[in-house]
This record gives structure tokens, C-alpha cells and sequence, in this order.
């Protein structure tokens, strides 16, 4: 995440989030305020939602909803936080305010986050070989590059950079 002049790292645990540079002190504390914040009281009604942006925001700050929450949520939903459903994006998290004590993080800890009606299965795959995300080496330049290597080394294909693309045919 691009902020004050530097790159920095999105933090992805909370110990380094709390030895991040992203955030300042102040926003760092303010991920407290969870546990002040009153749950939100909708009418009800399934179009009754809010963003994602806007509930971490009332949550947790706006240091966390603008450079950790809502550039991963673009990345990952290739959506706008403004725009999408807390409801549908991340129903643990909803839920954990609604049916847990009223802060997301205490919602979490004592279980009211877990979908009751879906049984708890053990994944035969221990947790220590499972992998939350993957990247390619050198980022996503790094699939570019791989795809325009196997590209131009079929000498039958012509690639053309910075052209318009007129037309896209499969000659045999």
C-alpha cells in the first residue's frame, strides 16, 4: 500500500500489524474502539446492508478501513469497498456484531462469528502445508512475463506491444 511517499506492507497478523509503519499510533488504537462501537441496528430487511468500507470505518477507523480493508478487498473482490455488501463479503464478521456482544472482535472470539447451521468438518490437510493466499514470483508481473514468454516462443504467433488489437484470429 502506497502511503506517506513510501510503499508499505499490508500487515497480515495482528502482532504485525501492531509493528506496522502503516498505520500511526493513533489509528493502531483506534481498532479499540471496536469494543465501544454499539452494533448496528438495520431494520431487518435484506436490502437493509451496509458497505464494507463503512462498517469497518464505524468499527475499526479509518486508517484501517483505507489502507488495510479496502485495498485487499480490491484486490481479492476487484470491487469497490463503497459498494460492496459487508452482509455478502464477510458474513462471520457481520454476524460476529450482530449475535455476539455487540464489538466484531469479541463477536469472534467467543464463536457468535461461526455459521451454526454448517457442521464443523476436520480438513484432512494439516493447517502448518495449507496456504491462505499465493503470489507469483515478482508479483503479478511475474505471470505476464511467463504468459509472454510461452507466447512468443511459438514462432507461428505474432505479438505486437502498444498496438491496437484490430482483430484476433486462429489461423491453421
Amino acid at each position: 500500500v502506497w502511503r506517506a511517499g513510501a510503499g508499505r506492507v499490508v500487515p497480515a497478523s495482528l502482532g504485525q500489524l501492531w509493528g506496522t509503519d502503516l498505520l500511526t499510533t493513533g489509528g493502531k488504537w483506534r481498532i479499540f474502539g471496536d469494543f465501544l462501537v454499539p452494533k448496528r441496528k438495520g431494520k431487518g430487511r435484506r436490502d437493509d446492508d451496509e458497505s464494507l468500507d463503512a462498517f469497518f470505518r464505524r468499527r475499526f477507523g479509518s486508517q484501517i478501513a483505507d489502507y488495510v480493508i479496502n485495498p485487499a478487498v480490491a484486490g481479492v473482490f476487484s470491487g469497490t469497498p463503497e459498494r460492496l455488501s459487508v452482509r455478502s463479503t464477510f458474513p462471520a464478521i457481520y454476524r460476529a456484531e450482530q449475535q455476539g456482544p455487540g464489538s466484531a472482535i469479541l463477536g469472534v472470539v467467543s464463536g457468535a462469528s461461526r455459521d451454526k447451521s454448517i457442521p464443523r468438518v476436520k480438513s484432512p490437510i494439516p493447517k502448518s502445508q495449507l496456504r491462505r493466499s499465493f503470489n507469483f514470483v515478482g508479483g503479478m508481473e511475474g505471470l505476464i512475463r511467463a504468459l509472454r514468454h510461452k507466447i512468443t516462443s511459438n514462432p507461428a504467433v505474432t505479438l505486437r506491444l502498444n498496438h491496437p488489437a484490430r482483430r484476433i484470429c486462429h489461423d491453421v
